[in-house]
């Protein structure tokens, strides 16, 4: 009996601009296939994917289109609505995705237009958190014992999705070899506990230049409502941590990324 073709799905990788996605999308591919550089005027500006095909532990298949999106804030709104019209094409070409939002952090804590992006997309698409998940990147290694458990209970609750699959990935030189396999390891352990979902848009991208500023300033007191409230929620904290430690350890159920075989050509391809 023929094997049954691998089933197509989308790995969408979503966030601001300056939060590293093209740097963590090249490392789950294994290959520089998307450029990057430490320079803050080299932005993603059109989508682009490649295609690889997934091997699983049980023998499953995947056919993933992993893309590689531009970030949704800028400053002003003609090149909001660009990234507005770039993001959709990731989900008209696959609807039935896994959802990979980055973030980054000020002083440890998640920055306040993440959390405004997040919302906005999450309105326009309503994301499924079964196949959702989190990832903060370029974060200090040197942090307090339960912060990935305290960020986690932060995150679900400003983004009102719990529970919620996390991954923290250090800051890292680009020729770092070990950073870049530990920071595999902890995006594949979110990535293969999530079950990919079928995602349309219900409205658009709601996001005005004029009205970032506000919403930023409503994100900010969402995240001081929070640190007031934390010193009650110790044993929350102290649980969630663990719950985190334990998808970080748990036995990975992918045993291969590599090309898949109707791929051709060289670089990502861009969507038209």
């Amino acid at each position: 009996m023929a094997a049954s073709p691998p089933r197509d799905v989308g790995l969408i990788v979503v966030g601001n601009s300056g939060v590293g996605k093209t740097f963590l999308v090249n490392i789950i591919i294994g290959e520089e296939r998307f450029e990057h550089r430490y320079d803050p005027s080299a932005v993603t500006k059109e989508t682009e994917f490649v295609q690889k095909q997934v091997t699983f532990k049980n023998g499953e298949m995947v056919a993933a289109a992993i893309f590689n999106i531009p970030g949704l804030i800028e400053n002003d709104q003609e090149a909001i609505e660009r990234n507005k019209t770039e993001i959709q094409k990731a989900f008209v070409l696959r609807p039935t995705s896994v959802i990979v939002y980055v973030a980054s952090t000020a002083g440890g804590r998640i920055r306040d237009e993440d959390v405004v992006a997040f919302k906005a997309l999450n309105e326009a698409y309503q994301l499924k958190k079964e196949s959702l998940c989190v990832v903060v990147n370029q974060l200090k290694k040197k942090r307090p014992a339960n912060y990935e458990g305290e960020t986690t209970l932060r995150l679900e609750k400003l983004f009102g999705i719990a529970p919620l699959r996390v991954a923290f990935i250090n800051e890292m030189e680009e020729d770092d070899a070990q950073g870049r396999t530990d920071a595999f390891s902890s995006l594949v352990r979110v990535i293969e506990s999530c079950v990919p979902a079928q995602h349309e848009k219900h409205h658009d991208i709601l996001l005005q230049v004029d009205e970032i500023k506000m919403a930023k300033q409503e994100a900010k007191a969402r995240q001081e409502e929070f640190d007031k409230i934390k010193v009650d929620m110790q044993a929350e904290i102290a649980a969630k941590q663990k719950e985190v430690e334990a998808l970080k350890n748990a036995p990975a159920k992918i045993v291969e990324v590599h090309h898949h075989h109707h791929e051709s050509g060289g670089g990502g391809c861009a969507i038209m």
